[in-house]
């Protein structure tokens, strides 16, 4: 069957060595422990909505503004004689208020009754967008943000440990060739 998302990284290793992967998932095992123990101490504090709501918060933030989009793209309604009108984004002002001299029915009845209730509705869904974006992102600051920087610096100290193998080995080697050099010179004087 699917594996459960939040712990689909303990399978992130590699398949053809026994001794990697186990490797690997161990330390994908201790890493998803830290974050948890991470998560639980902010469980336990009064922001635990940051955590225990992610989810909630992220498709909430996802269907407003899918919403706000709906209503934006539905309630601007253009009648068909406003696309064949020449002329630039002045020129809709102009339109509007000749089409009320008119006297045509549908384009005032859109214009007196619909637009304003639109604009109006957007107007308050767009402040109400504006605070759950907010609230997302303070939940992302206070819960998130910490375990990317631990992760990276998790990931740092690996690079340090294997740079530190690395100056170890070339170390080693640089030590071996440097007594290779003196034993080389040291039967060159003695030949001589």
């Amino acid at each position: 069957g699917a594996i459960d998302n939040p712990y689909a990284a303990l399978y992130d290793t590699e398949r053809e060595d026994p001794d990697k992967k186990t490797k690997m998932f161990l330390e994908n095992m201790i890493r998803l422990v830290e974050e948890e123990a991470f998560l639980d101490k902010i469980r336990a504090s009064v922001l635990a909505f940051t955590v225990n709501q992610w989810d909630s918060i992220r498709m909430l933030a996802f269907y407003w503004g899918l919403l706000l989009h709906v209503v934006l793209i539905l309630g601007s309604y253009a009648p068909h004689n406003a696309l064949m009108y020449e002329g630039s984004l002045s020129s809709h002002q102009s339109f509007r208020e000749s089409a009320l001299a008119k006297g045509d029915y549908w384009t005032s009845l859109f214009y007196v009754t619909v637009l304003p209730v639109v604009e109006e509705t957007a107007r308050y869904m767009c402040w109400a967008n504006a605070a759950i974006c907010a609230l997302r992102y303070f939940s992302f600051l206070w819960s998130r943000v910490a375990l990317i920087i631990l992760q990276g610096t998790a990931s740092g100290d690996d690079e340090e440990e294997k740079e530190i193998r690395r100056g170890t080995s070339s170390g080693e080697k640089d030590a071996e060739e440097d007594t290779e050099v003196l034993f080389v010179e040291h039967l060159e004087q003695v030949s001589s």
